[in-house]
């Protein structure tokens, strides 16, 4: 399923749609913040608090086509 869908689902109530979205970028973000902290651990926490923020501003996502930009 494409991005888009998957946000729309998620602004539907779906969660599992979003849990979609976790999976698929979680690598990227995680790598960008090993990246940029240097601290695994650390960007474990920071990575999970940035899919969390994500998950409470869905709504302020103009094009959910661009989500993996919006995302960074």
């Amino acid at each position: 399923m494409e991005d888009a869908a998957l946000v729309r689902r998620t602004l539907e109530g779906d969660g599992e749609a979003f849990g979609a979205l976790v999976a698929r970028y979680q690598g990227a973000v995680y790598g960008c913040a090993c990246h940029y902290l240097g601290d695994y651990a650390e960007a474990q926490d920071l990575a999970q608090d940035a899919f969390i923020e994500a998950y409470h501003r869905l709504g302020e996502l103009r094009d959910p086509e661009r989500f993996p930009a919006w995302l960074r």
